[in-house]
This record gives C-alpha cells, structure tokens and sequence, in this order.
C-alpha cells in the first residue's frame, strides 16, 4: 500500500512497508511455493513500489489468490490468514477508487474491509478501514458522518497504544473543525497532533501539522506567523523530496502572497504547484490550483480567462464528487460574470453555489454566495431579496470573524510553548535525579552522610537568608513600580480626557446643527473615553447643509486619531467648493488614501471610515446623500424606506476607483430620518447574548415615531444600556436622527 497526503490528510495503512527492495521481491515471488507465501510477499510488494500504475496489479494478483483458496480452502486457521489478506487487498481497492476519483466505490471496499477486519479482531486495520471511512465521507461533505469516524478511530488507536495512528486521527479531526470554522477546536487538534509527532520524529506528520496550524493563522490575518509555519514546513517537504506536499505548500503561499496583494508572485506559486500536481495526476490539486489562477486572472481584470480557469477546475470537482471545492468554482464564475454584468447567468451559478453551501453547512461558502446574490438582486432592483442576502452574508461574516478567534489562537500557542518547555524540564529533572542517586550510592559510610547532612543543612540556611533579603528588595522594587506605574496611569489618562476635549472641538456643535434642523438628536456613545465614531456637519457653498455620520477604523485612541484624519479630509473636500455628495464622498477618499499611503504597513493605508453624508436643501424640501458601507432609514407615515448604501469604504479599497453614487427625495412634513454606524446593531446583550441586529432596530425606531426627537434618544439610550446588561460593549455607537 501507499502511504500519501490526500487533500493534506493521511490515508492510513494497515501494514509496515518492507525492508526488501523491489527487485528482491519479485525474485522471491517467482521462488515462492505456496500461495500464503505468495500472498506475503504481494502485500510486500505493494507497500514497497513506488509506481501508482504498478502496485495496484499486484493487489489484484493478491485478491485473485485470496478469492481462490477462500473458495477452495478447509483449514481454519488458513482461512483466518486468507481473510486477513482479502481483507487488505479490499482496503487496497478502496484507495486505489479514491485515487480515481470513485469515491462511492472507495467507501463500499472500506466498510467491506472493516467488517471483516472487525470479525478477525484486526484492531490496526480496522482502524485505518474506519479512518478512510471518515475521509471519504469528509470529501462528500458529510462531516458529521467524517468526525463521527475518526473518532472511532482514535478510540481502536488509543486501545492498541498506536502514537502513529492517533496523531494522523487528530490532524484529520483538526481539519473538519477547520472547515467548520470552528477555530479553537481546530487548533486544538492540530497541535495535540503535532505534538505526538515530534515526538515519534514523523517529519512528514510534522510537515503536515505545520502547514495546517499556517493555514489557521493565515485564516485570521496573522500573515507573519502563517509566513513562519509555512516556511517550516516546506523545508521538510523538500527535505523528504515529497512533491504533493511542495505542490500543497507552493499553493498556500500563493494564497498568502494574495493576501498581501503580491500578485504576480501568487500566480508564480500557484502555476508551479499546478506543474507538479499534473505530474502526479492529484485531481484534487489540480481542481485547486485551477481555481486560484483563474482567481488571479480576476484580479488582473481578465474575466474571460478567469471564467475558463474556473469552469476547468469546477469540471474536475463534479467528476470527483468534491461538493465543498464545487460550491466554490460556482460561486467564483458567478462573480466573474457579475462583473462582465451576465446577472442572469451569474444569479444561474450563484444559487447552485448557494444550494451546495447550505446542504454542506459551509459557513465560509455561505457568506461569499450570499454576498454576490445580494449584490445581483440589488442591481436587478430587487431590493428586498437584495436585504435578505446581505443580512445572511453579514451573520455569516460576523460568525467567521469573530475576535475570539484571536485570542484563541495566542492561548493555544502560549499553552503549547509552555507544554513543550514543560517537557524538557521534566527530562532535565530526571537526568539531575540520576545524578543524585548515583552520587548517594557511593557516599556509603555515616561520616560522609553526616557531613553531607551538615553541609545541605548549612546551605539552605545560607539559601534562605539571601532569598529573605532578595524577598525585601523584591517589595521595594514592586512599590516604587506601582508607584511609577501608577503615575504613568494618572498621565495616561489625563492625555485621553484631553485628546476626548480636542476630539469633541472638532465635530460639530450643537448649535449649528439645531439652528439648521430644528427637530434633531445625536446619540454618541464612546466603547471608550474617545471615539472611532463621529458627527460632523458644515454649510456647503450653494447654501445646502452637510451633515456626516461616520465609523472610523478602530476605535478608543487609534479611532479617535483616524477620526481626526477623516473629518480634516471631509473639510478639505468641502474647502475646494465641491457641494454634490457623492462627489465629496469621492474627493475626501482621495484626501484618506493619499495621507495614509506611506504609514509603514504591507497593504500601504487601508484604514479610513465607513459614512453617511446628507446634503439637505431645505429651501426647496429635498435630500440628496451618499453612503459608504452605512444605509439611510427614512420613516414616512410610519413606514420604512430603506436606501442601500455602496459597499465600498472611504479608503483603499479593491473599489477605490468606482465612483458613489448620488441619491436623492423630496422631503415631506413628519419625515423622519436616521443614518448610523454599526455599533448599537452588532452590541452583544440579552437573555441570550447575542447581537441586537438590525431587524429589531428597525421595529424600535418605528415605534418611536409618535415621540419627540429628544424623547427617542433617551429610549434608544436606556434601550441599549438596558440590552448590553453586564457585557462589555463592544464598539463606538453612533446614531441621528432628524425630522423635517
């Protein structure tokens, strides 16, 4: 049997490769006599030859043996041997329809061979049958039947004390946690196997486990570390000479170099992978590398051959049964053909992508097929299915998000790191005992332990003295640091209270915006002494008047720095007479880009701030806005008019050079209006501590409507403290409402 990577995951076999070279073997099985020494030395052969065009014609000599003297045979015990061999040449058969890509026939010879290796008591074959079993089913999909199976495994593993076996289980468990996106299981199993594997010195496995704990921190944008792991583990691979892991891991640097926006040298990665893959005929690789050029080629802006590229990979991914990488290509030609604006085909692939997403429960493909549907029902104007989408495509997002994934991932690593130094320290412990131990066997007289005796006796006097003294000093220093940090505290603090005066100065003041708009309110609520999140409002030049609700990147300090930034983009914007909305909304993304291009980071400046500007010209009763990534709500005869806003930020964006677009009502008398930032929808709180979402703020604010502006701030204020309850809150909150 082989012993491969599929998909970055072992396919487990259930006997040692022999010593013998090739060539012995074959002189052997001409010599041999009887057909059990054949059928031995068969298997030999399979584990031993390298071609995968070769060893399958000795599994099938093996099986026509078996099936021969089953039939014919009337020992017990040599049916018992034949069982056994029937039973691995039918695990055999499993992965050579694997190979093929036969997936269904693959998962009939495994059960086949379980269930004997089962009756036989065959514990190590039973458990790689139940392993395969499980990878089968992992590429169908079905992960619930894949985790139920590895466990299993592991379980059989764990019985016969089988390091080997339990660390591949773990990697392969690993896996389907990562795929679910649930990232702390993930991780965990990934490093408990990494940990069996170093120390069983399995280089491969080790390979293996750092190229999936890179992948893990790739997922959460920690590129310097996914960059570190990466780079281990190619170095393993090439010192194995194993060319499907160098194809795995050209490919992953691939992906990392396009998270860094390095894309020549990701098509460069990527093409060199898809060379080796063909080599050696890996369908899944194939489908894979197929798929992240024509990804490239998107990039590049030529659809046309991205399209080709993905229809080659989705192709290879229906004749294999691969429904996960399936729901991906479709997902990836319906973008392309959004952008050469097909909608009706693109809305074609994009809900047979979405269909395979939900039958998989693949959070990941979820929310990129409902970003795009959402994208093609709103140009279709069919703005409800449009709201539906991008509701689905944000929980989906704020699920794969999710912060706590950080902080799991640095605890894992810390614990790991501790784990191992736990290690060497135990081995060093027993080393220094054996030391002592030999030591004290010699010292056989009472003199020499009495006088030893006196010495550890005068020692530790002397030990506990000078740890007494050290013990004082120690007090000291930490008072005088207290008292050092506590000043730092006091300076600290007074700066933040000082930049939160600067911060307030800058936006707009009340009585500006009540001498414009009459019946208004603002509900600004720090996460913090100073904010991410602002208000802003001006007189333009044609006697309109400007009012800004933005969301600056990050909030506390770092926000309150790039609020200051955003709103002296806005004033230069406005400053060169520019008055039509969208136009400013352009100009001041200009101003972002340009003054944050040479902040030091790899992607050159991509904060900036999601806003909402409205121009109200209030002699003639009409509104005209723009909105980056923030909608506008207006209530009229108590109902909701909901207007889109662009999905594009105010800052370096892969759509910086498309333009905003202009919106624009006639105001009536009793309209109300509201733009907002994020933070009071996405607060965690309740009975069950989730988000407070959008839905159920739409439903407030409508039945606010009979109150005075000043009365809905105050609601919308006890409200919120009232839904956080005990929680931290979680970002700025920002919301203004105005009635005409």
């Amino acid at each position: 049997m082989k012993s491969q990577f599929l998909a970055l995951l072992f396919f487990f076999l259930s006997c040692l490769v022999s010593a013998q070279s090739v060539d012995s073997l074959k002189i052997a099985l001409q010599n041999a006599k009887d057909d059990t020494t054949r059928c031995s030395i068969l298997n030999q052969l399979v584990d031993a030859e390298s071609d995968d065009n070769i060893w399958p014609k000795y599994n099938e000599q093996l099986k026509q043996i078996v099936d021969k003297n089953l039939k014919t045979e009337q020992s017990s015990e040599l049916k018992k041997f034949y069982l056994k061999y029937y039973a691995i040449s039918l695990f055999n058969k499993g992965f050579i329809e694997n190979m093929n890509g036969n997936v269904t026939q693959a998962l009939t010879y495994f059960h086949k061979s379980l269930t004997i290796q089962e009756l036989l008591k065959d514990y190590s074959g039973a458990a790689n049958s139940t392993n395969n079993i499980g990878f089968i089913y992992m590429n169908m999909g079905n992960y619930d039947k894949a985790l139920e199976h590895y466990k299993k495994s592991v379980t059989i593993q764990e019985n016969i004390n089988d390091e080997q076996g339990i660390a591949n289980t773990y990697n392969n468990i690993g896996y389907i946690y990562k795929i679910q996106w649930n990232i702390s299981q993930a991780l965990h199993y990934y490093q408990k196997s990494l940990s069996i594997r170093e120390k069983i010195n399995d280089k491969k496995g080790q390979a293996n486990s750092l190229n999936n704990i890179a992948v893990i921190y790739e997922s959460q944008k920690e590129t310097d570390k996914a960059l570190e792991y990466y780079t281990k583990s190619l170095a393993l691979r090439e010192e194995m000479k194993d060319n499907k892991g160098i194809a795995t891991l050209l490919n992953n640097l691939g992906g990392l170099s396009v998270q860094i926006n390095k894309i020549d040298e990701a098509l460069s990665y990527f093409e060199r992978s898809l060379t080796i893959r063909n080599s050696i005929n890996d369908q899944h690789g194939i489908a894979q590398s197929y798929s992240n050029i024509g990804g490239i080629y998107e990039r590049k802006g030529d659809t046309k051959k991205a399209i080709e590229y993905y229809n080659k990979s989705l192709q290879i991914q229906e004749k294999i049964k691969d429904r996960k990488g399936a729901s991906s290509s479709l997902n990836n030609i319906a973008s392309a053909l959004f952008i050469e604006n097909n909608l009706p085909l693109a809305e074609k692939y994009a809900l047979q992508s979405f269909e395979i997403a939900n039958q998989i429960k693949f959070p990941e493909h979820i929310k990129s097929t409902s970003e795009i549907l959402s994208k093609i029902y709103a140009k279709k104007g069919d703005y409800k299915s449009a709201l539906q989408m991008q509701i689905l495509f944000k929980q989906m997002d704020d699920s794969i998000s999710n912060e706590n994934n950080r902080e799991i991932i640095l605890k894992k690593g810390f614990q790991y790191a501790y784990d191992q130094k736990t290690a060497a320290d135990s081995l060093k412990a027993a080393e220094h005992k054996k030391l002592i131990d030999a030591k004290l066997q010699q010292e056989k007289t009472q003199r020499y332990a009495l006088y030893g005796g006196l010495s550890l006796v005068i020692f530790f006097a002397i030990f506990i003295y000078n740890r007494f003294k050290v013990t004082i000093k120690q007090k000291q220093i930490i008072e005088i640091q207290k008292q050092i940090v506590e000043a730092k505290n006091s300076e600290i603090n007074q700066s933040i209270h000082y930049a939160e005066r600067i911060q307030r100065a800058l936006m707009a003041s009340t009585e500006l915006i009540d001498s414009r708009l009459a019946q208004n309110f603002i509900y600004l609520n720090p996460k913090e002494a100073v904010s991410g999140d602002f208000y802003w409002a001006t007189n333009l030049s044609n006697g309109n008047f400007c009012l800004v609700a933005a969301d600056s990147t990050g909030h506390g300090v770092p926000g309150a720095i790039m609020s200051i930034l955003n709103i002296a983009c806005l004033k230069e914007a406005i400053t060169k007479g520019i008055t039509s909305a969208d136009l400013i909304l352009n100009e001041t993304r200009n101003l972002v880009i340009e003054n944050l291009k040479n902040d030091g980071s790899a992607e050159g400046g991509k904060d900036g701030m999601d806003c909402s500007l409205l121009s109200f010209d209030l002699k003639n009763n009409k509104l005209e806005f723009a909105l980056s990534n923030n909608p506008l709500w207006l209530f009229r005869n108590n109902e909701l008019i909901e207007f889109n806003a662009d999905k594009m930020p105010i800052g370096k964006h892969v759509k910086q050079n498309v333009p905003f677009n202009l919106q624009n009502i006639s105001l009536q008398k009793g309209d109300t209006i509201y733009i907002f930032t994020d933070g009071y929808a996405d607060q965690f709180g309740g009975e069950k501590g989730k988000k407070f979402m959008y839905k159920p703020l739409k439903e407030l604010l409508l039945s606010l409507q009979n109150k005075a502006m000043a009365e809905q701030k105050q609601e919308l204020e006890k409200h919120f403290l009232s839904w956080k309850g005990e929680l931290e809150q979680v970002d700025d909150v920002c919301v203004i409402g105005v009635r005409v």
